[in-house]
């Protein structure tokens, strides 16, 4: 009766190890499709449950493709059936670190959001048409006075509406002066009106505030150095902006100089001829303070890095990375 019960027990053993073997086996072999295949034009890639991490592949898998980010230079390949194109019109671009898509097509994201890539049934690329330009204002020849007959009333003569001067950008740190020579000391306050909206690793939840400062570099014969000071827990990114409507590149992020700095510290050796953003922030959310920012290069000595072609008609003159709200 006991030898009985152990066959019986061991081939149930069997059958149940054969059951997950398969089970396995099908979930490696077979694509899933997401729930809602028409909605991603609609949502960020922030909404996915998948955290975006920089340096990570991001992996999207259709019913019968799957397509993957590179984290090594945000870079697309797909693989699987072609028969909506998504295979062999995946993108050559780069700078994209989220993927998403629908049954028939696939859309790449690049850090911000302002750069969406969709193929296969669907095409979205990004806009690359300027915007049209202001017309001039002409200005209208004087005429020779000619007399009115009686009884006649003249027509009012049409004036001309003055082009209206763009406001300035109040998240834009600037410091009244085309050109600076290096060690340039800045001083500022994070305002309400200018909230963070790009998502930061390993910081404090909630909305922070920020201010921007940019600059083009004329000459840079050794490293620069910034330096964000405050009371308050600082936050400092570095970004090289690209030439034409391509996405900025991110060259380097500084929460502390130390354990006990709470201050942040870039340094970086820039490129002569190119633009530069420091986005200055915070660790901890919705906070106010005043601040400090340093930039100088090994010497610290006036006039070492030359005049730099800098001030507020070298920087964009909106954000173009969308950062207030």
């Amino acid at each position: 009766m006991n030898n009985r019960f152990l066959r019986i027990g061991i081939v149930v053993a069997i059958v149940a190890v054969a059951g997950a073997a398969i089970f396995a086996s099908s979930e490696v072999l077979s694509f899933s499709a997401p729930g809602d295949s028409n909605s991603v034009i609609e949502r960020a890639p922030a909404d996915q449950a998948q955290p975006l991490d920089f340096n990570a592949p991001f992996w999207y898998y259709g019913p019968d493709f799957m397509c993957r980010t590179h984290g090594d230079g945000g870079g697309v390949e797909c693989f699987g059936s072609d028969a909506n194109g998504v295979v062999s019109s995946a993108p050559t671009d780069t700078g994209f670190i989220a993927i998403d898509g629908g049954d028939t097509y696939a859309c790449a994201y690049n850090l911000r959001n302002d750069f969406t890539y969709c193929w296969g049934s669907i095409t979205l690329e990004p806009s690359t048409t300027l915007p049209t330009p202001t017309p001039e204002v002409t200005a209208t020849p004087e005429t020779t006075a000619t007399a009115i007959p009686p009884g006649v009333t003249p027509e009012p003569t049409a004036t001309t509406e003055p082009t209206a001067t763009p406001e300035p950008d109040p998240c834009f740190l600037d410091y009244a002066q085309e050109t600076f020579s290096l060690p340039l000391t800045l001083t500022g306050s994070w305002i309400e009106e200018c909230v963070y909206s790009l998502e930061l690793a390993n910081v404090a939840d909630g909305d922070r505030y920020f201010r921007y400062i940019g600059f083009g570099v004329s000459s840079a014969p050794r490293p620069w150095t910034a330096t964000l000071t405050s009371d308050e827990d600082t936050y400092m990114l570095l970004w090289e902006v690209n030439d034409g409507d391509g996405p900025w590149t991110r060259l380097d992020e500084n929460d502390d100089i130390s354990r006990d700095n709470k201050n942040s510290r870039i340094t970086w050796t820039p490129t002569e001829g190119k633009k530069y953003i420091l986005d200055l922030t915070t660790y901890t959310a919705e906070t106010l303070g005043d601040f400090t920012l340093t930039i100088s290069d090994d010497t610290n000595t006036q006039n070492s890095a030359g005049q730099q072609s800098t001030g507020h008609s070298n920087a964009p003159s909106t954000a173009p990375h969308e950062l207030r709200q």
